[in-house]
């Protein structure tokens, strides 16, 4: 199945042409339109889906059934087996916008970029990560960022959303970190420069990431966009880097969307490049 946002009348039902979720069955041809609404527009990376597509999660400053304007962007979670549609952050985040909701393999936990402090643990307001429970309906904090400079640009979750992977930017250097939630644990720090696009493995032991800086034992040397690989084996131990890519320079190359097939022995992303 494939999960896409179009302005296309797919079905009959979007004939206002406004941005909507669909639901495609690649071995029927079947498609269904999961939203109607009078002006659902999500940004880029606003939109999540479990690995069998049975849970959705996606922000909106619209309500997804009836079309009518929020006060706020908010998170929602749409249940495809049981037809439930659930609002996530309504009130929990005031009037700031939460960002990017990431949902876990398993399609039970959320991970939420938010400044906002749903939990009571972030009255400085900084940049957060927030978790949210699906089954208990709580939220809590899984990121201590100290410093108002440092911004999380990206998340990622394993596949019981155990593990958490942060882009995190601060001043003048940028970071990727990757917690165990269930012990507080750091698992990996790693740091550098132009990272983007995070895909975390599904038992948390690896993680891809998007860069065009050069790296000691890597053949990327002409500033050209690439997917790299960082493994371990144990918290806080040694760990590996691999060039999984070698693309030509483009002035835009725009290496994005890259995820991890479900055994961790295949990638997918998409790129301008030939």
């Amino acid at each position: 199945r494939l999960l896409m946002l179009s302005r296309q009348d797919l079905t009959g039902e979007n004939r206002d042409g406004n941005m909507e979720l669909f639901l495609i069955d690649l071995k029927t041809n079947e498609t269904l339109q999961l939203t109607r609404t009078s002006g659902f527009e999500p940004f880029p990376d606003g939109f999540s889906a479990d690995r069998e597509l049975t849970r959705i999660a996606f922000r909106s400053d619209r309500s997804p059934q009836s079309g009518q304007q929020a006060k706020q962007n908010d998170i929602y979670v749409l249940d495809l087996e049981q037809g439930d549609l659930h609002t996530v952050t309504s009130g929990a985040f005031d009037l700031r916008e939460p960002s990017q909701p990431v949902l876990s393999g398993n399609g039970k936990r959320i991970a939420i970029i938010s400044e906002s402090d749903p939990s009571g643990g972030n009255v400085d307001q900084n940049s957060q990560v927030f978790l949210y429970d699906i089954d208990s309906s709580n939220f809590v904090q899984a990121s201590q960022i100290l410093a108002a400079s440092s911004l999380i640009r990206d998340v990622a979750l394993s596949e019981t959303g155990r593990f958490l992977a942060m882009l995190i930017s601060h001043f003048n250097f940028s970071e990727i970190q990757v917690l165990d939630t269930a012990s507080g644990q750091t698992v990996l720090s790693y740091t550098g420069s132009h990272f983007s696009n995070l895909s975390l493995s599904s038992d948390g032991k690896s993680i891809l990431f998007v860069s065009s800086a050069s790296f000691e034992g890597q053949t990327q040397r002409d500033g050209s966009q690439e997917i790299f690989k960082l493994s371990w084996t144990s918290p806080g131990g040694p760990y590996s880097l691999r060039q999984l890519t070698d693309l030509p320079p483009l002035a835009n190359p725009l290496v994005e969307n890259v995820a991890y097939s479900r055994n961790g022995k295949w990638i997918a992303f998409e790129s301008r490049a030939d």
